[in-house]
């Protein structure tokens, strides 16, 4: 009989042992269940106050509450540096930026301010940065000027980019070249480049025509013209050989109306007199 009762006895350990086990499963529900009713509850009650604007509103009083806080603490824009403009004036640059003078500098976008001036006919490219606790600081780089462009009887000034500078005092630049034809903006730095190399050249001419989109014409002293060869073959050689050529007699010293370069071993000129019964001449022959 002893063993029948520890036979007992173990039997309802075991079953006391089951029941805790089966247990266990229960309350790891309940938690899960638990979380994951906390976590729709959040996520209803976020996308409750984004659709009610409850965080838009926190998140500007908080910003509105910083711009007035810095302010007081002296972060407001005092100071305006502008560097960098020769052609357009402090005027322009302060009438383009619209700046509310002691605002919070936290308050003043850089990009937006840098936009704005960029839209200003002289100004290529800006850099707007802060200075704490009060400056703000504004480098621009302007567009150079290196000819005319003329089309429908209207100027246009062209930049060393080969790009048209809306300007609208152009004045001061009447000693640069006019140049005319179909892509002659595009094309215009490369030929401007070229021909500063030679100063005696560079100073007399006074336009350029872009020739069919392949080849210019230079005008010196508003009266000669040069026809060089195509910007793709030789015309740089061509330009050196017309230095050389005012080197060794002025060509203003010459009754010459036209000088045909586009020959690369010959040169063509043809006197006011007599426009049909051109001189040849072989380069590298000296002038008569």
């Amino acid at each position: 009989m002893p063993g029948l009762r520890a036979d007992k006895s173990s039997s309802r350990q075991s079953v006391s042992q089951r029941g805790k086990k089966s247990a266990k499963p229960k309350s790891g529900n309940f938690s899960l269940f638990f979380k994951a009713l906390s976590f729709v509850i959040l996520l209803g009650g976020l996308s409750f106050a984004l659709l009610s604007g409850h965080i838009e509103a926190l998140r500007q009083d908080s910003w509105n509450w910083w711009m007035a806080t810095s302010q007081r603490a002296g972060f407001k824009v005092k100071n305006l540096i502008i560097d960098g403009h020769h052609h357009c004036s402090k005027t322009d640059v302060l009438q383009a930026v619209s700046l509310d003078m002691n605002k919070s500098i936290f308050d003043v976008s850089p990009s937006v301010v840098r936009e704005k001036i960029e839209k200003l006919g002289w100004v290529k490219s800006a850099m707007v940065s802060r200075r704490l606790p009060h400056t703000l600081y504004i480098r621009i780089v302007e567009h150079h000027p290196i000819a005319f462009w003329q089309k429908d009887a209207k100027l246009h000034l062209i930049d060393n980019y080969g790009q048209i500078i809306k300007a609208d005092k152009i004045g001061p630049f009447t000693q640069l070249p006019i140049l005319t034809g179909d892509g002659a903006v595009e094309k215009a730095p490369v030929l401007i480049e070229e021909v500063s190399r030679y100063s005696a050249i560079a100073s007399r001419m006074t336009g350029a025509v872009y020739i069919s989109k392949r080849r210019w014409d230079l005008i010196l002293d508003n009266k000669l013209r040069v026809q060089l060869p195509e910007v793709s073959a030789n015309f740089k050689e061509a330009i050196k050989y017309l230095d050389q050529l005012n080197q060794e007699q002025p060509l203003q010293e010459r009754d010459i109306v036209v000088i045909d370069l586009r020959v690369p071993d010959r040169v063509f000129f043809y006197l006011s007199q007599e426009m049909r019964a051109p001189g040849i001449k072989l380069k590298g022959e000296k002038s008569a």
